[in-house]
């Protein structure tokens, strides 16, 4: 079940501090930490930061698998959830 919501947040684009709790998972404090490095990697790049987000692929690296290695194993939980509901329905 959470690749599937985090494969929801990456399809999304961004991530707020709600989302990365979903996505690591983690408590708010962590959420918060988490939320900071990024931004001040993105200010550290030149770049501009998104206000109240962050891109949710910048949070990758905290789980350490890569964007095709999480809707993977979304697809996979996919077919289990709907494997599991076919054998209740046929009992």
């Amino acid at each position: 079940m959470i690749n599937i919501i985090r494969e929801k947040i990456l399809h999304k684009g961004y991530a707020n501090r709600a989302d990365i709790r979903k996505f690591i998972p983690c408590g708010s404090v962590r959420s918060q930490e988490i939320f900071d490095q990024i931004r001040n990697e993105v200010k550290e790049e030149g770049k501009l930061n998104l206000e109240k987000v962050v891109l949710s692929r910048r949070l990758l690296p905290y789980i350490g698998l890569t964007e095709k290695q999480v809707i993977s194993y979304a697809e996979k939980e996919k077919a289990d959830a709907a494997t599991s509901t076919n054998n209740k329905l046929n009992r």
